[in-house]
C-alpha cells in the first residue's frame, strides 16, 4: 500500500515589499507545508530576481518547533538558488514568546551560515532596516 501524503501543516503568507520578500510562517510546519511555502513564493522570488539585489524577511507566529528536514530543505533551498539569482540577505523575526525559541534560536541564527548574510531580530522594523542596508550594500543591475 502506498503512504498517503501528508497535508501541510502550518500556514504560510508572503508578499514582496520593494526588493524584498516578506513571508510569514504560523505553525509547527512540516516538509509539505515547506513544499507548499516553496511553490506559492516561487513567482514572487522570480519577480524579485529580475529586479536586481533583493532579501527576505521571515516572520515566524507562534511555533518555531520543525523537523530536522525542514530545516534542512530550508538551507538546501537557498544553497540550490543560482549564483545570480540576487538574493543578498535573509533576516529572522523570532520572538523569545514562540515556542521552541530557547532550543531552536541558535539552529535558525545559524542555518545559512557560510551561505548568506542572515540576521535574527526580535521585530520587523529593525529587520527591514537592516534587510535594505544589506541590499543597498550589495547593488546589482537588474536581469530584465
Amino acid at each position: 500500500m502506498a503512504n498517503p501524503k501528508f497535508q501541510p501543516h502550518g500556514e504560510f503568507k508572503s508578499r514582496v515589499q520593494g526588493q524584498v520578500l516578506v513571508a510569514h510562517c504560523w505553525g509547527s510546519w512540516n516538509i509539505e507545508m515547506h513544499q507548499e511555502s516553496a511553490r506559492l513564493s516561487k513567482p514572487l522570488v522570480e519577480e524579485l530576481t529580475k529586479g536586481g539585489s533583493w532579501g527576505c524577511i521571515t516572520v515566524v507566529h507562534e511555533s518555531m518547533v520543525t523537523s530536522l528536514a525542514v530545516l534542512e530543505a530550508g538551507r538546501e533551498a537557498v544553497a540550490s538558488l543560482p549564483e545570480d539569482s540576487g538574493l543578498v540577505a535573509l533576516a529572522w523575526v523570532l520572538t523569545p514568546d514562540l515556542e521552541g525559541y530557547s532550543f531552536l534560536y541558535k539552529r535558525y541564527e545559524s542555518m545559512y551560515a557560510d551561505l548568506l548574510a542572515t540576521k535574527t531580530f526580535d521585530n520587523v522594523s529593525a529587520a527591514q532596516y537592516w534587510i535594505e542596508g544589506a541590499i543597498a550594500s550589495k547593488p546589482r543591475a537588474s536581469a530584465a
